[in-house]
């Protein structure tokens, strides 16, 4: 172990390169033996089944916005008072304002409540962004983020989509609207619940260089982004 890190000190380039290269030959090989490995090595933790307590609607900015913002707001103390441009766009929902991102709210069945939110940016390379998928703090552990990625994201923003939003370059009839619906989110290995959860619903690193960075983090439990993938078939 204490050579393992010693290596990684001295060479991390060729450390990095090698585990590129040896997991880029598992993938060419199967790319979906290599997603469920990582799955099964990302357990989720045990969570009692507390039923579903949020529906899922597409947020109405003019009847939600405050709402949102109120739940993004509890990402952060609440004593900070000084934000990056990020963290302050996050908060107000600029994107979903401006209408370059779609948004799906969970609310609490009972009050109605505002205790998750997640965006999808619609992108015409049929490459679509899932980002801002957030869940309060005292929310957590109930499968709310799961709802949202599954009933948020897949089936209901995910018809919002246009012929443009698709990839369609398996059709072989021209005239066929049908295509697949690629989703791409990036994720910290150290946020292990959300990188579990995200492989555990499908997601698969979207190139072999992303499965090489996933396994360099599990094996020496780095902190490092990955980008990773699912297609979904519309019709």
């Amino acid at each position: 172990m204490v050579f393992a890190f010693y290596c990684i000190k001295k060479f991390p380039f060729l450390v990095a390169a090698t585990a590129i290269i040896c997991c880029s030959s598992l993938w060419s090989s199967s790319p979906q033996k290599l997603g469920l490995l990582f799955c099964d090595a990302l357990t989720l933790p045990n969570v009692v089944k507390k039923g579903n307590l949020v529906r899922i609607e597409i947020a109405n900015i003019d009847r939600d916005l405050v709402a949102i913002q109120e739940c993004r707001r509890t990402a952060f103390p609440a004593d900070k008072m000084k934000f990056l441009n990020s963290e302050r766009d996050f908060i107000a929902a600029k994107s979903v304002v401006d209408k370059k991102h779609l948004c799906v709210v969970a609310k609490n069945k009972q009050s109605g409540v505002i205790v998750g939110t997640a965006d999808l940016e619609p992108n015409s390379s049929g490459k679509n962004i899932v980002l801002n998928v957030y869940v309060r703090p005292d929310q957590r552990g109930n499968g709310i983020g799961r709802t949202l990625m599954m009933e948020g994201i897949e089936q209901t923003l995910i018809p919002q989509l246009t012929i443009d939003n698709l990839d369609n370059d398996n059709n072989v009839d021209d005239d066929d609207d049908s295509g697949a619906a690629v989703l791409s989110l990036d994720v910290y290995t150290q946020n292990k619940p959300a990188l579990a959860l995200y492989l555990k619903i499908g997601y698969e690193p979207s190139s072999p260089v992303h499965a090489g960075t996933l396994a360099l983090a599990n094996t020496f439990n780095a902190n490092l982004m990955v980008s990773l993938s699912k297609r979904i078939l519309v019709v």
